[in-house]
């Protein structure tokens, strides 16, 4: 199973051939993302030209599940997660570890665009695709 980030999912609706092709060849696996990530996605939909389409972003992103997977210990977990990446000197953003904490949670991997998430400190806690 995949956990898919905001990178990856706004560069695949605009039909960047890496993420189209990764999407592709996991069809067969369960395709996942969480709430703040899919509100990351929708804002993407405010910074284009033209008027937002937010129904053509829920379309083209329907192959996606987005889950409630927090636990009573998330935004603990993240903190952690985020103290341990600093100890490291591989701090990551804000959005950035709590994305890192869920994948961490559920134990999927996450598929990204963003190389903040390729260090050795972040591979050491989750499994990162950079596509």
């Amino acid at each position: 199973m995949t956990l898919y980030d905001s990178s990856f999912l706004i560069d695949y609706l605009h039909g960047e051939p890496a993420p189209v092709e990764y999407a592709e060849t996991h069809a067969t696996d369960q395709a996942k993302t969480i709430h703040l990530v899919s509100y990351e996605v929708y804002l993407g939909e405010l910074h284009k030209s033209g008027e937002p389409d937010f129904d053509a972003v829920s379309a083209a992103l329907d192959w996606v599940t987005v889950v409630n997977y927090q636990s009573g210990q998330t935004s603990r977990h993240a903190a952690e997660l985020m103290a341990r990446l600093h100890d490291a000197g591989t701090p990551l953003g804000t959005i950035d570890g709590y994305i890192t904490a869920a994948a961490w949670e559920m134990n999927e991997t996450l598929a990204t665009r963003d190389a903040d998430f390729d260090t050795p400190a972040v591979r050491d806690e989750i499994d990162v695709d950079l596509v």
